[in-house]
C-alpha cells in the first residue's frame, strides 16, 4: 500500500479542492504571461507543435477572430482582451467540454495553455501608468494652473503580419483643461511596434473635470477604436467617479488552470482507489 492509499479519500479530495483555491487566489503564481508567437503556432497546428498527434488543430473549429468574438462581448476580434480573460475563457471551454471538441485540449501542458491564451489576447493595446479598470486615467494637480502630464502608449500585436495604423487621437469637445501632443497621428507600426503620446491636464479652477479620449486604429482592412477616460482633479477637490469606457475586458480570474489542476489531482486519487 502506497502513501496515498493510507490517506482517507475525503482528505485527498479536500486537498484537491484547496489546491484549486490556492491557484485561484494567487494569480501571480498560477498565471504568468505566455508566448503569443508560440501560441499562434499551436493554434494553427496543434498536433504538430504540441507533439501530440491525437489532437486536432484549433483552426478545425474556430478562426482566430471567431474565438476572440466568443471571449469578448462587443465585436470581439479587435477588442482589448487581457491575458487573464483569455486564459479564463480558454480554460473554462476546455473544462466544460470533456466529451466535445474542446475537451481534447486538456492534454496540452500548462505552458502550452498559457501560450494559446497569450495569442488570443494578442490584440492592439493602449497602456499608461496608473491606467485602471475600464481604461480610466487620473490626473491629480496640486493647484489650479499647475500642469500634470502623462504618457499613453499604443502597442501593436506581436504575432501578426499586418501593420497597425493610428488614424486619429481625438479629445471630446468641452473643457480645455486637457491637451495632447501631436505624436502618433497617422503613425504606422509594424508587429510588436508601439507609439507614445502625452496628455497634459492644466486645471483653471478647483472643479473636477472628465474627458473622453478616442483612438482610431486600423489593422489590415479592419477599423476599430480604443477609448480612455481622463479624470482630472485638484488637491482638496473630490475626484469624479470612474467611468467605464465600454471595454469588453472585464478581467477574470485563473479559472482554467486551477480547475485543470484540481481535476487532475482528484482523478488520480479516484484512480488509485479503484486499483486498491
Amino acid at each position: 500500500m502506497n502513501v496515498l492509499e493510507r490517506i482517507p479519500t475525503r482528505w485527498l479530495l479536500t486537498g484537491a479542492a484547496l489546491a484549486c483555491l490556492v491557484l485561484w487566489v494567487a494569480p501571480g503564481w498560477a498565471q504568468t504571461s505566455g508566448d503569443a508567437a508560440q501560441g499562434k503556432l499551436l493554434f494553427e497546428d496543434t498536433p504538430g507543435v504540441s507533439g501530440n498527434s491525437q489532437l486536432g488543430s484549433c483552426t478545425n473549429c474556430h478562426t482566430l477572430q471567431d474565438r476572440r468574438n466568443k471571449i469578448s462581448n462587443n465585436g470581439g476580434g479587435f477588442a482589448d482582451i487581457s491575458f487573464d480573460t483569455a486564459i479564463s475563457h480558454f480554460g473554462a471551454a476546455i473544462n466544460g467540454n470533456f466529451g466535445g471538441a474542446m475537451g481534447q485540449f486538456s492534454q496540452l501542458d500548462a505552458q502550452q495553455v498559457r501560450d494559446v491564451a497569450a495569442y488570443l489576447a494578442d490584440t492592439p493595446k493602449v497602456t499608461a501608468t496608473e491606467l485602471t479598470t475600464g481604461n480610466v486615467l487620473a490626473f491629480a494637480s496640486s493647484a489650479s494652473g499647475v500642469s500634470v502630464t502623462k504618457n499613453i502608449t499604443i502597442s501593436h500585436s506581436i504575432a501578426t503580419t499586418s501593420n497597425l495604423t493610428i488614424n486619429s487621437v481625438t479629445l471630446a469637445a468641452g473643457t480645455t483643461a486637457f491637451t495632447r501632443s501631436s505624436a502618433c497621428n497617422g503613425a504606422v507600426r509594424a508587429p510588436a511596434g508601439s507609439c507614445t503620446f502625452s496628455v497634459t491636464y492644466t486645471p483653471t479652477s478647483v472643479s473636477t473635470e472628465s474627458k473622453l479620449l478616442t483612438i482610431g486604429l486600423q489593422q489590415g482592412t479592419q477599423t476599430f477604436t480604443r477609448t480612455v477616460t481622463l479624470n482630472g482633479s485638484v488637491a482638496g477637490a473630490t475626484p469624479p467617479p470612474a467611468t467605464n469606457s465600454g471595454s469588453s475586458d472585464g478581467g477574470g480570474g485563473a479559472l482554467g488552470l486551477p480547475w485543470l489542476a484540481g481535476l487532475a489531482l482528484a482523478t488520480a486519487v479516484l484512480a488509485l482507489r479503484r486499483k486498491a
